[in-house]
């Protein structure tokens, strides 16, 4: 009788042994995926975008050879603003519409001073005679950009005789396609160039230059160590029901 017992005992243990992996197992494969949900896995995807809007006009940008005026010049810009999260910018395209051939075209990630462009951040690499109507993707080396924070892209042809007259297309919607919260400003801005000396300010445009995003956004690291934390005391609660 005794050893029926001891086995019957045993059995018992088994099971209970059994039922706790199992339970443990379940709750860590919820816990995860629960985890997952909350923190976007670090991949390239286009996280803003206006290109499928209608185009409406041209913001103009030229070197200082081609045209007369006293300006001799025209940058042009368009800001944008990231989500919550911090993000590689992977690249830039824009719409252009036909221009006049010339090269030196040049697109440029500028950091936001006062609701205008401040300074240069980087050059990116791409096309630089952007004088047909499409599409042009211009690369980013994986710059950094921190969240909550508005950059603008801004497209200049440095003064140096090139004669490009480049027209990037612009729309009189606001409206974007985002992901992760980015969005792209209301207006465009603008400023002359005077023998090659950029005036000091830039002017508001009426319309939104037309362009699209491509990042990386970068997971909360508070995600990874939660996810840790909660393994861990899984891990523990499991060691003692054995």
């Amino acid at each position: 009788m005794l050893r029926s017992f001891l086995n019957t005992t045993n059995q018992h243990t088994m099971i209970n042994r059994q039922t706790v992996a199992m339970s443990t197992k379940a709750l860590t494969a919820v816990l995860i995926a629960t985890l997952l949900s909350k923190a976007p896995l670090a991949s390239a995807a286009i996280v803003v975008s206006n290109l499928d809007e209608t185009s409406s006009s041209s913001l103009i940008i030229y070197d200082f050879a081609i045209d007369p005026d006293p300006r001799d010049g025209l940058n042009g810009a368009q800001s944008f603003t990231t989500g919550s999260l911090a993000a590689t910018l992977n690249s830039i395209t824009i719409k252009m519409d036909t221009g006049e051939s010339g090269g030196g075209f040049s697109l440029q990630l500028w950091s936001n001073v006062g609701g205008s462009p401040g300074s240069s951040l980087l050059t990116l690499v791409g096309d630089a005679d952007p004088a047909t109507d499409g599409l042009y993707t211009y690369t980013a080396p994986s710059f950094l950009l921190t969240a909550s924070t508005t950059y603008w892209a801004v497209g200049t042809v440095p003064s140096s005789g090139s004669n490009g007259l480049f027209h990037w297309s612009e729309t009189s919607s606001t409206n974007d396609t985002s992901s992760f919260g980015w969005t792209i400003g209301n207006a465009a801005k603008f400023r002359g160039v005077t023998d090659g000396v950029p005036d000091a300010s830039w002017a508001n445009d009426t319309t939104v230059a037309q362009m699209s995003l491509d990042a990386t956004v970068v997971p909360e690291p508070g995600s990874a160590v939660l996810l840790l934390g909660g393994l861990a005391a899984l891990a523990g609660f499991r060691r003692r029901r054995e």
